[in-house]
């Protein structure tokens, strides 16, 4: 095999190798995207108005939902992470009711010995 054959067999391999990765790569991030438009759109419909919901019945301010810009993943997390701080501050913890009770029965009761007559 002489000199220009072996140059147009490695050209024709990195040229057929480019395109097949092109097509491939351009497959995959074209059912990525389809994929993550779905789970955007389900994030919208499902999970968004529930906890929209809550967040009014907390009185914690939203985007307005007919805002069509808005990160929908980042709104989501947004809004429950507001809502767990909003029922963490709520709760009283464990402990603190406990230490509540021993403190309310801890008080003593002097007694006085009765009287010799």
């Amino acid at each position: 095999m002489t000199a220009w054959e072996t140059i147009v067999a490695a050209v024709g391999g990195l040229l057929l190798g480019l395109g097949l990765g092109l097509s491939i790569g351009r497959r995959s991030s074209t059912s990525a995207a389809a994929d993550q438009h779905a789970t955007e759109a389900r994030i919208r419909t499902v999970i968004l108005p529930v906890l929209e919901r809550r967040a009014d019945q907390l009185g914690i301010k939203s985007n307005p939902p007919s805002d069509p810009n808005r990160d929908v993943v980042g709104t989501a997390v947004t809004l429950a992470s507001a809502i767990q701080r909003s029922d963490t501050g709520r709760e009283l913890g464990y402990s603190d009711t406990v230490e509540l009770e021993s403190t309310r029965g801890s008080k003593t009761i002097s007694h006085r010995p009765p009287a010799a007559s």
